[in-house]
This record gives C-alpha cells, structure tokens and sequence, in this order.
C-alpha cells in the first residue's frame, strides 16, 4: 500500500481508492501485453475490454463500502450523480498508449464531496 501525505482520510476513500488501484494492476498489464479486444466508441476514441472490467471492478469495490456514493465513469456513464459525495473513474487514462505499446497510462479515481476534490489517487 502507499503512504499518503495530509490529514484527510476520516472515511478510508484514499485507502479505498489504493486498493482499487492496486487490484486493477494485473488487468492493464495484461491488456498491455496485448491481452485485450479492442473498439472504437462513438467519439472516435479507443475502449478495451480492460478499460470495462477495470471500471466495472472499480464500481463494485465503490459500491460495496459506499452503495450511496455517486459514479462517474468513462466507461459506464453516471450512476447517483447528485450524491453529496461522488466519484470519478478513468479506468485507464492513455487507452491509445496502451493500445500502442507505449507505457503511458494509468487508472485515475477522484471523490470529491459537497462539489470539493477530496482525495485523487493516479
């Protein structure tokens, strides 16, 4: 686990948010290695499988501990989105370098509450 700096922490998010990182790790790196379908959305970007089951694992790790939260995902869209408290979720930010072969990419969750950023993990 990673060591955290500050006094905020009262509802275990960044722990939650660490966790969730750190569960996700094997997934994006067997999608880099080329483990993965990929497709096109709508706007013209690129979505892997991992980037939906990565979301997907992220949402129930957020739901389990927190069912009144909101989420906004990349993948997923919005679920509770007037919550006082919600997250946002980019399973893998750099679809297209992962894609590529370029190991520029990593999973971002932020929760914030009352329309303040509380805590962002990367």
């Amino acid at each position: 686990m990673s060591d955290h700096a500050g006094t905020f922490d009262d509802s275990g998010w960044i722990d939650l948010a660490l966790a969730a990182c750190d569960e996700t790790d094997d997934l994006a790196m067997l999608a880099y290695r080329g483990a993965r379908e990929v497709s096109t959305k709508s706007d013209g970007t690129l979505v892997t499988s991992a980037d939906r089951e990565i979301e997907r694992l992220i949402r129930d790790r957020i739901h389990t501990r927190h069912p009144d939260h909101g989420l906004i995902g990349e993948e997923y869209g919005q679920e509770a989105e007037d919550s006082a408290v919600r997250w946002f979720l980019d399973p893998i930010d750099g679809t297209s370098n992962l894609v590529r072969g370029v190991p520029i990419f990593g999973t971002l969750i932020a929760v914030e509450r009352g329309g303040t950023l509380e805590a962002a993990v990367v």
